[in-house]
């Protein structure tokens, strides 16, 4: 199964989601993308302080992930779209696909501590998601 997770920017969430997806899942893949990346589109979220540091704490390296905006073709590829946070502004294409949303607050602009909770409830929501499609 490939999974898609989607959040604003593939900046926070959504690559949260898909690195700790691929170290935990044995039989699936997954990617990340952004609905609306802005500045960050094809650039490396190296910059991204507080994400950096939370996921090095946890051992994951995203210094040299590169945020990308979200495409049709990556949807009808997906067998899983995940949508981390907001349910507004979505791209009218994903009206046709059964998608699951995270109620996972945006942590940008927060602290280290905000950023931390977020990476731990999308570990906790990723570890339930493999439980269900193994």
């Amino acid at each position: 199964m490939k999974v898609l997770f989607v959040c604003k920017s593939n900046v926070g969430r959504s690559q949260m989601a898909e690195v700790i997806f691929n170290k935990l899942s044995t039989n699936h893949s997954a990617i990340s993308v952004g609905l609306y990346p802005r500045n960050w589109e094809n650039q490396k979220i190296n910059t991204a302080e507080n994400i950096i540091k939370c996921m090095d704490e946890i051992g994951f390296d995203l210094r040299d992930k590169i945020s990308k905006k979200i495409t049709e073709e990556m949807v009808n590829s997906s067998d899983k779209i995940i949508i981390i946070g907001e349910k507004e502004n979505w791209p009218e294409y994903l009206i046709n696909y059964d998608i699951e949303y995270w109620e996972i607050p945006d942590a940008g602009g927060t602290d280290l501590d905000f950023h931390k909770k977020t990476r731990d409830q999308i570990t906790n929501k990723v570890k339930k998601l493999i439980k269900r499609i193994k």
